[in-house]
């Protein structure tokens, strides 16, 4: 009984750090986009 909770929990664990992952790299992604953005604009306005 021991072994299979102990197994759940692993797989919670496993779950949890996967969606924290997955979390993060999207969060990073949109974060560099916006940054990318904001940079083209400040580029465009210095062309103007």
């Amino acid at each position: 009984h021991k072994d299979v909770q102990s197994a759940q929990v692993k797989e919670h664990r496993t779950a949890v750090l996967d969606f924290i992952e997955d979390y993060l790299k999207r969060v990073c992604k949109l974060y560099s986009e916006q940054r990318a953005i904001r940079v083209k604009r400040v580029i465009d306005k210095k062309r103007l």
